[in-house]
């Protein structure tokens, strides 16, 4: 029997490799490194996009600064995948270290994006998804309409709830736990993990492997790492 292993190969399932890094150079970051790449406005907003709170396989990141890591506590631990009550936790507890390192930030905003649900009126059944005729919406209250559906034979009314929410993005299915597995076995705090510099993340795909890469050619200083999590498989 023979084992065929393609490496280098981009697969239709490619799928993210991210990994916390923990350096040997420790210490908390300087006031001025707490604001590098933190753009505060006249109102004390700190905004965060969308697009750049999405981390997939690519594009290849090493995320070394407070900004950076913030952005990826948020879409790990706030992301769309999560419950809300797991969510208003994390949320609050990334908003109290913001508050607390960034004096001069009063409040953080986000992308505000909108979901729709439909229920079916005769047994509260949820549609995940409908053919919409314009023409059958009625008004029904600001976000609220009511429509029709045609299955087989038969004719469903519907409801529909539309509401906005806040787009704290979101991480690559393949590497959603990872923060949390992280924080959770080595007994880190996330108040650490966001403000001493030993930790970084790394966003990174298993068809690119450019971490893994620039290790191996001593791009980056491998004698300055300390641990790699997930431990690599070989």
């Amino acid at each position: 029997m023979k084992t065929q292993i393609r490496m280098g190969c981009f697969e239709s399932n490619s799928s993210s490799m991210h990994s916390v890094v923990t350096s040997k150079t420790t210490g908390i970051y300087t006031p001025e490194e707490f604001h590098e790449d933190v753009y505060i406005d006249k109102k004390g907003e700190w905004h965060f996009y969308g697009f750049s709170l999405d981390f997939g396989r690519s594009p290849y990141e090493i995320l070394c600064t407070f900004e950076g890591k913030v952005r990826y506590a948020l879409a790990s631990l706030c992301g769309i995948y999560l419950d809300e009550e797991i969510i208003e936790k994390n949320y609050s507890e990334i908003e109290r270290i913001i508050f607390k390192y960034l004096p001069d930030c009063k409040d953080i905003t986000f992308t505000r994006q909108y979901k729709r649900k439909y229920i079916r009126e005769t047994d509260g059944e949820a549609f995940s998804w409908i053919e919409e005729d314009e023409g059958d919406y009625e008004p029904h209250g600001e976000y609220d309409y009511r429509g029709r559906v045609y299955g087989d034979d038969n004719t469903y009314y519907f409801k529909c709830m539309e509401y906005e929410y806040d787009d704290t993005g979101c991480v690559d299915h393949q590497s959603m736990g990872v923060l949390y597995d992280f924080l959770e076995k080595n007994n880190v705090s996330l108040e650490d993990f966001l403000t001493h510099r030993e930790y970084w993340v790394v966003i990174d795909g298993d068809e690119y492997c450019e971490f893994e890469k620039q290790c191996k050619h001593r791009i980056i200083n491998v004698d300055n790492i300390a641990s790699v999590f997930p431990v690599p498989t070989p």
